[in-house]
């Protein structure tokens, strides 16, 4: 009678799947060790930079209307001081290997799909850039890691505003009061809320529409003669401002104003 030696054995055993893979148990074990902290990291990361310091936020002026925003610098900065290893890449790349590019009509840069990745995490992001910006490759890219890091919680408490809209947008009150800063990381007194429903749009693309819905107030029409006009535009129900997603669309409800503005000042329009 002869006996198999002990290399047989234990592939015979490996194969049946008796011996459990130690290695890998290991390994299992301490990915959900990483995965519990990263998530109490990233925690961390919302609630310390849902509201960031005040003397980080920067304040435009859009239609009469006074925008506050983190610029790409001081969110640069956020993400690297909770995140050395953070990065991010584009969705998509093109035959040249380039990141792919969504282009307007002339064939110009509109928009940018990346992922970001922060302590392990990765979530979507979009930028967008107007026509008239001259450097595109560049408010794109910017806008897409903005746009993506609010996802995480950076600076999402300028996303949550009311505009004249009646919807969702970038304002100057905070949601739940002011928060004053602390040190130099993004951490302040009080809490944030709990994470609402994020909007899409990034702050430049919310800028514009509040532009659009001042010059519709200053031509004596109402929000909901607006938002009938938009849909109209776009061909699409627009309920809120989430329908209104690029400075594509933004043009195409401005090219609808112009001709209401214009037939108002035509003889025409008088007589009518």
């Amino acid at each position: 009678m002869s006996y198999p030696n002990d290399q047989d054995w234990d592939a015979g055993f490996e194969a049946a799947g008796d011996y459990p893979d130690i290695a890998a148990l290991t390994n299992r074990r301490n990915d959900m060790g990483d995965r519990e902290q990263a998530a109490k990291e990233l925690l961390e990361f919302y609630n310390q930079w849902f509201q960031p310091p005040k003397e980080l936020i920067g304040q435009m002026n859009r239609g009469g209307v006074t925008l506050d925003f983190l610029g790409h610098g001081n969110a640069t900065r956020a993400l690297i001081e909770f995140d050395p290893l953070w990065a991010w890449e584009p969705m998509a790349y093109d035959d040249s290997g380039l990141p792919l590019l969504e282009r307007d009509q002339n064939g110009e840069p509109c928009g940018l799909w990346i992922v970001l990745t922060l302590k392990g995490k990765r979530l979507p992001g979009y930028g967008s850039v107007e026509s008239r910006k001259t450097d595109k490759i560049k408010e794109l890219i910017g806008d897409a890691i903005r746009n993506a890091a609010m996802r995480f919680g950076l600076a999402l408490a300028l996303w949550i505003k009311d505009d004249e809209l009646g919807l969702v947008a970038v304002g100057t009150e905070t949601v739940g009061g002011s928060r004053s800063a602390k040190g130099k990381s993004g951490s302040g007194s009080g809490s944030p809320p709990s994470l609402p429903d994020v909007p899409t749009v990034d702050s430049d693309v919310a800028a514009a529409i509040k532009e659009v819905a001042v010059r519709n107030k200053e031509l004596g029409r109402t929000d909901s003669q607006l938002r009938a006009l938009a849909s109209d535009a776009l061909g699409r129900p627009v309920k809120n401002r989430q329908d209104i997603r690029t400075h594509e669309d933004v043009e195409k409800i401005q090219s609808a104003l112009d001709q209401i503005e214009s037939a108002a000042k035509s003889p025409e329009g008088e007589a009518e």
